[in-house]
């Protein structure tokens, strides 16, 4: 069989050098939120081998005439022996958003360079230091969380009114204008609707990180890729699409999977905030008779208590004499302060609430093979996060393409798999994912100091 990829490699500065032939083996698993990533194997003395070996050497991989995914070669693999084999690993671009962390203040230096310097901070009311009530030297009236446009003249009127909006300005500060990368951002067509109650609490998480509560809201993905022959990376948004057909088990699409349907876990997460003993702050659903839909077809009440999501950072009155110690209650806090003040302080502690809120669920994982009908990629087939519907027992369920694993070798031809909805039966995934969650607790523990 011909290999259906096209493998073309660049060097660190984007500059052409040639297309990869004669592969003996060939990986590719491109990923709807996650790393996507790829390896593929040649001859050691193939004629690409010092410029696929030099430091920063890129690939741009095409499949069906369309773009699959773009990266650095980041590692590689070889014999020792005579007429041996190397097998290059790549990462796609979207790695720049891996690695990349998302300052408190990206227009700012690190550390303050003087008393009236804000360092990793900002003021409170968005300007760089305020006129009055300002002691250089001190905190008072800063916040030491990433500004987002609010639409004050500071943000020269930028406000942020939508989920592509918010991706974008935070990558753009960030990648682009902190750092100086060669990254072109395409411009904002408002998708993914108003983020502004769930834009999140960013302080020095990576990129990817700091965007995904958007994304999970808006359903949007970001693409980060190189066209052939670009001098840059193009940055832009995916809006999911829907595969038309539903899928039944007599298709011959499916190739394995199973479904799940799962009565509420927690229909009312009691939060508990800043504050110990009679300090603290207590929020949540709470109320006589069934409240929601979930309790009403269930005719059920799940209480549970947890603690909230990340920690708040308070802003006590300024006043003269100085705000006293013992009233500075956390439960009395949104009654010290001024109504933005206060709107912020439940916000933070909605956000707790929400995530918590663990409702009936149907959930949907299967691979898929493909058919003379059914195919991945190019202009015609499915896509990274379409949404697909099964049809079983009598029921519809649906869920998105998360990531198709790609291989082709010359003695088996291509073997394509969309995978749709998570691999959690894959003791490897659940493995990765659990040391994933450790790793960004300790991350954001670390970073809300």
């Amino acid at each position: 069989m011909e290999n259906p990829f096209d493998i073309t490699v660049y060097d660190k500065d984007f500059g052409f050098v040639g297309y990869v032939v004669n592969p003996t083996y060939e990986n590719f698993v491109p990923s709807w939120w996650n790393q996507g990533y790829g390896s593929f194997m040649l001859a050691a003395d193939n004629p690409h081998t010092e410029a696929l070996q030099s430091k920063g050497a890129r690939c741009v991989v095409r499949y069906r005439g369309e773009h699959l995914m773009s990266g650095p070669i980041r590692s590689r693999r070889g014999d020792l022996v005579q007429n041996g084999t190397v097998t290059y690993q790549l990462l796609d671009d979207y790695r720049l958003l891996v690695n990349t962390l998302a300052f408190v203040r990206p227009d700012s230096p690190l550390g303050a360079t003087s008393l009236a310097s804000l360092g990793q901070a900002w003021m409170r009311d968005g300007s760089p230091v305020q006129d009055g009530g300002y002691a250089p030297g001190t905190i008072t009236g800063q916040t030491g969380y990433f500004a987002w446009p609010d639409g004050s003249a500071f943000f020269g009127g930028v406000k942020i009114t939508s989920a592509e909006q918010a991706v974008k300005w935070i990558i753009q500060k960030n990648l682009v204008e902190r750092l100086g990368r060669p990254v072109t951002i395409l411009p904002n067509q408002g998708r993914g609707g108003d983020p502004t109650a769930i834009l999140p609490v960013v302080r020095m998480e990576s990129l990817s990180e700091a965007i995904q509560p958007i994304l999970n809201f808006s359903g949007l993905s970001v693409r980060m890729w190189q066209e052939p022959f670009g001098n840059t990376i193009f940055c832009d948004v995916v809006e999911p699409g829907v595969w038309a057909q539903t899928l039944t088990p007599e298709s011959g699409i499916i190739n394995s999977g199973t479904y799940a349907v799962g009565a509420p876990s927690s229909t009312r997460p009691i939060i508990g905030g800043p504050g110990e003993t009679a300090s603290r702050v207590f929020a949540g659903i709470e109320g006589q008779g069934l409240i929601g839909a979930d309790e009403v077809d269930y005719n059920d009440v799940i209480e549970t208590f947890n603690e909230a999501e990340g920690s708040f950072e308070f802003a006590w009155p300024t006043t003269t004499p100085a705000f006293a110690d013992e009233l500075k209650v956390p439960k009395y806090y949104p009654f010290r302060v001024g109504a933005t003040e206060a709107a912020r302080f439940a916000k933070f502690l909605k956000a707790s609430i929400d995530k918590r809120y663990i409702g009936a669920v149907s959930t949907l994982e299967m691979k898929l093979s493909e058919t003379d009908t059914f195919h991945y990629g190019g202009p015609d087939g499915i896509q990274l996060g379409d949404r697909i519907s099964v049809k079983t027992s009598g029921e519809t369920f649906s869920n998105q393409v998360t990531e198709c694993q790609m291989t082709f070798t010359r003695d088996n031809g291509l073997v394509v798999e969309p995978l749709v909805g998570q691999r959690e039966d894959d003791p490897d995934i659940a493995l990765a994912n659990a040391l994933a969650a450790v790793a960004a607790a300790i991350r954001h523990t670390s970073t809300s100091k």
